[in-house]
């Protein structure tokens, strides 16, 4: 597992050591969050820990000395080649797809909660996973709840993922927006990035893609419902009626559906409204179907563009309302047409990630 210290990580972490009984552990990625190790290691024992710094790497050989531990990004590339029954990658960012992709190719089932494998690795992606003979299970509540709904239904009329709107869904000017207020969300705790891209509604671009792709599914029929709550996650509509997948914000719901140990069953028949988002209204979200539609690479450039802007509002560069713009005028210049994987990966890696 790579990135097991973070937000949807240390979730998994929690639902693996709740099943030990069901999962072994073979090794982790952690990052710069080592507080992470004594907590695992007292209860279970791990064959290899990855760690961001070289020193902290020496300190925990000395204190495990049973533990293979290494650093940096030799140690990622070397726990994700490594064939398991599993591979669960929690990074954020255009990154991931190169874990995914090794893992992948080594063989190793994947459970993904790195939203840019599917959205930046696209038809491409899909066919490799195919290739290989490998199987996705989605760590995310749209994701997931699509998957449990098309389980059930092979016909549909239409398919709605949900979102919360973020905190700026109703401004309609975002010239003054300060970095304090995008970092805060109103129903999710996660990373400054994803919140970021979650109030641009960004983020919810990058799932359409994940849906678009992982379920082939007609881009006329996907859309996109607000629920404020955030206990709506997917719904699926046929014949007039619709259902849909329910649970309160708690992402370890579908951490443990994606890990194969929760079966309650979550599909309800759905009477009350939500409102249908103007994707039209929202800028990035268009943006992101739009980029769909195209098809080729501009999916792909998206999430890269998307990624970069963010990081130059965090760094105080461009103001939150030139995000958008941003991404819109680095996507002008992009000649659409076909890339491989390997094409994609060396792109990211160009781009400084």
């Amino acid at each position: 597992m790579i990135g097991a210290s973070g937000n949807v990580g240390s979730r998994v972490i929690e639902v693996l050591l709740a099943n030990l009984d069901k999962y072994e552990i073979y090794g982790i990625a952690v990052g710069d969050n080592t507080s992470i190790i004594d907590k695992i290691l007292s209860k279970t024992s791990l064959k290899m820990i990855v760690i961001k710094n070289e020193d902290t790497m020496h300190f925990y050989k000395r204190k495990y000395p049973n533990t293979l531990f290494m650093y940096s990004s030799m140690g990622l590339d070397y726990l994700a080649s490594i064939k398991v029954d599993l591979f669960v990658n929690c990074l954020s960012g255009v990154r991931g797809l190169y874990y995914s992709y090794v893992a992948i190719k080594n063989k190793s089932n994947l459970a993904l909660a790195n939203k840019e494998s599917l959205a930046c690795g696209g038809k491409e992606f899909i066919d490799f996973v195919e290739k290989n003979k490998v199987k996705i299970y989605p760590i995310d509540s749209e994701i997931e709840g699509i998957n449990l709904l098309l389980n059930k239904f092979k016909c549909y009329d239409k398919l709605y993922i949900t979102c919360s709107g973020g905190m700026f869904y109703e401004k309609v000017d975002c010239t003054n927006i300060s970095y304090e207020e995008a970092v805060n969300h109103p129903t999710w705790k996660m990373s400054k990035h994803i919140t970021i891209s979650c109030n641009l509604l960004a983020n919810k671009g990058l799932e359409l893609m994940e849906v678009y792709y992982l379920y082939k599914v007609d881009v006329s029929k996907i859309g996109v419902l607000l629920d404020k709550t955030s206990r709506i996650h997917a719904v699926l509509e046929i014949n007039d009626k619709k259902y849909c997948v329910k649970y309160t914000p708690n992402m370890r719901i579908p951490i443990r559906s994606s890990l194969d140990v929760l079966n309650t069953n979550r599909i309800r028949l759905y009477k009350n409204e939500l409102e249908l988002v103007d994707i039209n209204k929202h800028k990035m979200l268009a943006l992101a179907l739009d980029c769909i539609k195209l098809g080729g690479v501009m999916p792909f450039y998206y999430c890269l563009f998307n990624e970069i802007a963010i990081g130059k509002f965090i760094d105080k560069t461009i103001r939150f309302d030139e995000i958008f713009s941003y991404v819109k005028t680095k996507l002008s210049t992009i000649t659409n047409k076909d890339m491989s994987i390997i094409e994609r990966i060396e792109e990211v890696y160009k781009w400084g990630f």
